[in-house]
């Protein structure tokens, strides 16, 4: 790091403990409006020194080494001037496991946890004439999304798409992690009007965000996640509207499409799917703040379309 970036003082005073390490970590963040001070402050703390958030807690009076208080203080400045701390320590948690996140990709979100199991719920759990089901996830991102279908149902094989390569690259680095890259193929793809192939499932946490809306962003979002993630255009559905226009070509009789969208949105693309008389059974699924967050249906057979 330059020196410019290193704090003229430190902003950590020297700690008795790991216990008074993290307590005064929390209460810095917490002076500085920090919402989730408690549970940053722990995250911060673990990565620095290796120790779960049990020892941290329950064994709280092992001594602090230099070299840990130097790398939080520069942990706790980048936090300070709002950088989230998913890619300070470079990591976050989805559906119960950990995952390598960076600025190149979007911080996952509890809500998209609820898109994994509406694709779950869609996809068979048995395999036809020990065929894998196929599904493709577009927009991969860090991978959450496909790596924990993979690894939920292991009769799944999947594509992976994504327009970044540095989102690739990691997607790909968590499957390896996960132990499922032999189950995920990833492929540099901005829409789906150029792929051939016959999936049963296609599933998307689509850039949704409108122009406007960008500009009020919380700035750890708005300054620090990718914009191309979260642009959907002026009225937040440009991808929204390709991917129903163009997943109906790729997927087989009967398959599926789940879509996460934005706080307003569900009944505008209930609308959209309906009006490309191909969707049947569309149904749309709140978020745990009550708002429509999940829409997905299921593509007509050819004696059920219109």
């Amino acid at each position: 790091m330059h020196s410019s970036h290193r704090p003229r003082r430190p902003l950590l005073p020297p700690p008795e403990n790991i216990r008074s390490l993290l307590a005064y970590v929390q209460e810095l963040l917490q002076s500085h409006g920090v919402v989730d001070a408690a549970l940053e402050a722990s995250m911060l703390v673990e990565h620095t020194t290796g120790f779960d958030r049990t020892t941290l807690l329950c064994d709280g009076r092992r001594p602090v080494h230099q070299p840990w208080i130097d790398e939080l203080t520069l942990f706790v400045e980048r936090r300070l001037h709002g950088e989230p701390v998913q890619y300070i320590i470079g990591n976050a948690w989805f559906y119960g496991r950990s995952f390598a996140v960076d600025p190149h990709v979007l911080i996952p979100r509890p809500e998209t946890e609820l898109l994994v199991e509406a694709a779950l719920r869609l996809l068979p759990r048995t395999n036809r004439h020990g065929a894998r089901h196929r599904a493709v996830d577009i927009g991969t991102g860090s991978g959450v999304v496909a790596v924990t279908i993979a690894l939920e149902n292991p009769g799944v094989h999947l594509l992976a798409t994504d327009v970044s390569p540095q989102a690739l690259r990691l997607a790909r680095a968590n499957s390896v992690r996960h132990g499922v890259a032999d189950a995920i193929q990833f492929c540099a793809m901005k829409s789906l009007s150029g792929l051939r192939g016959s999936f049963e499932l296609a599933v998307s946490n689509p850039p949704y965000v409108n122009h406007e809306t960008i500009r009020s962003l919380q700035p750890e979002v708005r300054d620090y996640e990718p914009r191309v993630a979260l642009d959907g255009g002026a009225d937040g559905l440009d991808v929204i509207r390709s991917l129903v226009d163009h997943s109906a070509f790729v997927l087989e009789e009967d398959g599926a499409i789940a879509l996460e969208v934005g706080d307003g949105q569900a009944e505008a693309v209930r609308a959209l799917l309906e009006r490309a008389h191909v969707w049947k059974e569309i149904e749309i699924i709140n978020d745990y703040a009550g708002i429509p967050r999940i829409v997905h249906a299921r593509r007509e057979t050819a004696r059920g379309r219109h």
